[in-house]
């Protein structure tokens, strides 16, 4: 009986240690699955076919840019009564800084270089290119230098005189972030086109999809437009309600689908052309003289909570040799909101000049 007791605490021991052993195999085979999956999609971002895209041989970037920014933005009624406003078109120039993926930039005012938040134009950058996907953060302050492009307040009204007239009752902020991804990524190279991270060598497109969010926040002072209109005797009823808001917080939401074409026609040079609609869902809040006192997540006035139908064109025209380059890029946003009596678009785009330079070859 000893010995039969003996052998089965040895059968116990040995199954234990066997089942003990089991586990730690299938720990450590779970966790090489898991870690082989992370390598093939870390190597992934940098997975094309070098016949039509070659990699970019440094380490790190510096880089020069001038941007001229354009913007605009149009309140409309239903009774086809508008007013168009936009800033200064003050160039700005400033620095950029690049460690492979990630490329930091900070523009400023040529007419007032600052870094203070006094109402002067401010932009912040953050991008990350692979070659699947890319990752923009921006933060933008137009500032308070805006002018009335054009005012259409009825055919009995000429408000044309009023073209260029300075208003400073307006001051938007702009922040967001996009995420998008590239379908043929093998062949054809975005950021060879927007961060100069890779050279495209042939001729290539692809569909390009892509979420993203953008806020903006404007702040307007109507008295300030009463206040142009009675100093040109037009008369301050003619102005609908629902252009007498005082500060009104913009949500996008949007989804978005194009094509974006890499064209090299001379060694070393590239021409692209991306083009890309996408549906938005916004979300706008907006305070009234009327009801001062009323919080921002209370529906006032009027509500936009509604699909809309937003526009992103994308160009640019470089040189890159691989170590230096030089080129201009333009790109375009659309925002449309509609509501029963009031619409609004809203337009912004960046004409970049820029030159830099790789560095720090690497091993």
């Amino acid at each position: 009986m000893r010995y039969l007791l003996s052998i089965l605490m040895s059968i116990c021991f040995a199954v234990a240690y066997c089942q003990e052993d089991s586990a730690a195999v299938a720990k450590t085979s779970f966790m090489r699955k898991v870690g082989k999956t992370v390598n093939n999609f870390i190597e992934a971002f940098n997975d094309y076919d070098t016949t039509y895209i070659e990699p970019n041989h440094y380490n790190f970037t510096a880089m020069l840019q001038g941007t001229q920014s354009m913007e605009r933005y149009r309140l409309k009624t239903d009774d086809k009564k508008s007013v168009m406003l936009g800033p200064d078109l003050n160039p700005r120039i400033g620095p950029y800084f690049g460690w492979r993926w990630i490329f930091l930039g900070y523009t400023f005012d040529v007419k007032n270089i600052s870094f203070s938040s006094d109402g002067t134009r401010q932009d912040f950058d953050v991008s990350l290119y692979t070659a699947l996907f890319g990752i923009d953060v921006f933060h933008r302050k137009t500032g308070s230098h805006y002018k009335i492009k054009s005012m259409d307040l009825g055919k009995d009204v000429d408000a044309d005189f009023l073209h260029n007239a300075s208003f400073d009752g307006i001051n938007v902020g702009v922040s967001g972030v996009n995420l998008y991804y590239i379908f043929n990524h093998k062949k054809f190279s975005y950021p060879a086109a927007y961060s100069q991270s890779t050279q495209q060598r042939r001729s290539a497109g692809s569909l390009i999809a892509g979420i993203g969010y953008t806020k903006h926040k404007l702040d307007y002072d109507h008295t300030r437009m009463d206040s142009v209109l009675s100093e040109n005797n037009i008369p301050i009823s003619i102005l609908d309600s629902t252009l007498r808001v005082q500060s009104v917080d913009y949500h996008d939401l949007n989804f978005s689908v194009g094509y974006s074409y890499n064209w090299v026609f001379a060694r070393n040079f590239l021409f692209n052309a991306s083009l890309s609609a996408a549906l938005a869902i916004d979300r706008v809040t907006s305070k009234y003289e009327k009801n001062p006192n009323r919080k921002w997540y209370e529906k006032i006035g009027f509500s936009m909570d509604e699909v809309n139908v937003d526009g992103i064109g994308r160009f640019a025209l470089l040189y890159n040799n691989g170590k230096w380059f030089a080129g201009s890029s333009f790109i375009l946003h659309t925002y449309t909101y509609r509501d029963r009596g009031f619409s609004t678009m809203n337009i912004f785009s960046n004409l970049n000049f820029y030159v830099g330079i790789n560095f720090s070859r690497r091993k």
